[in-house]
């Protein structure tokens, strides 16, 4: 049976006894319900933040499981944004801010279930798509308790979305559906093929609602990008041209756009995290578009 969301790949451990914790900083951790079950939200709390009175900015994450910790990851791997925020903030590189991380849920097809927003077929087996569910969960629960426990800005320039796989599918989904919430959308590998979750639906909604003026949208994907069901990995490349194309036309102005392919890069952990920090600063700090 394939990971949650990451076809191919090998089950997940779960959280794993003998890995020591890789946690930089203070990540405050608490559940929140959500259709029925305890969701696990991390918030990565700045250095510095008690001190401060100031309002910081803030990245939502799916999948936070694999974002701070190896002890929590999927699979071993994990994104080091906890230590990549941390140096580039310590380097007034970065404005402070809070990055939340929201876990996926435990099973493949619970999470093909919650993170696509129309419904699909795969291997035969329908996916009821709850995607719409799981935007309300973010920007009600989620960002009511974020905004209730900690100074964050409504600055939509300063706040934003990221994920990876069907992670970078629900950023795009939910970026365009909530544009007034979100300035910031980071999708690593998005997974919008026309078959089978079809992604053509969710372009053409990007294509038809677009995002507010001066949004900035990053998308990219490995060259060597591999599912279970994706038997070449140009047809992944292939489909992040269709999408970036329809994400330049719904953005206003069009130069807010950065779309990339990175030869050789596969479809897990380390290789979002070697791209995380040049996306995080183009987007949040008017760094160089990435290459």
């Amino acid at each position: 049976m394939a990971s949650p969301g990451i076809p191919g790949r090998p089950e997940p451990v779960g959280t794993h006894p003998a890995w020591r914790s890789t946690v930089t900083g203070r990540v405050d951790v608490t559940a929140l319900v959500h259709a029925g079950r305890r969701v696990t939200v991390r918030v990565h709390v700045p250095p510095g933040y008690e001190q401060s009175s100031r309002e910081h900015g803030l990245l939502i994450m799916f999948d936070g499981q694999n974002l701070f910790d190896r002890a929590s990851s999927s699979h071993g791997m994990e994104w080091e944004v906890d230590e990549t925020v941390e140096r580039l903030t310590s380097q007034a590189r970065l404005d402070s801010m809070l990055v939340v991380g929201v876990d996926s849920p435990d099973t493949a097809q619970e999470r093909y279930a919650q993170y696509t927003a129309w419904d699909w077929e795969l291997d035969g087996v329908p996916v009821v798509a709850r995607g719409e569910q799981t935007a309300d969960f973010l920007v009600g629960p989620v960002l009511d308790h974020v905004r209730d426990h900690y100074r964050v800005t409504r600055d939509r320039s300063r706040v934003g979305l990221a994920g990876s796989s069907l992670g970078g599918y629900m950023t795009l989904f939910v970026g365009t559906r909530h544009s007034d919430l979100f300035g910031r959308l980071l999708a690593f590998s998005p997974v919008l093929l026309t078959e089978p979750m079809r992604g053509d639906a969710l372009r053409e909604y990007i294509a038809r609602r677009g995002f507010e003026d001066g949004t900035r949208v990053y998308l990219d994907m490995g060259g060597n990008e591999e599912l279970s069901y994706v038997d070449d990995p140009a047809r992944l490349v292939a489909d992040l041209a269709e999408t970036t194309r329809a994400v330049t036309h719904a953005v206003r102005p069009p130069q807010e756009v950065v779309s990339r392919v990175i030869p050789g890069a596969g479809h897990d952990e380390r290789a979002w995290a070697a791209r995380f920090e040049p996306a995080l600063l183009w987007a949040f700090a008017d760094g160089p578009a990435p290459r």
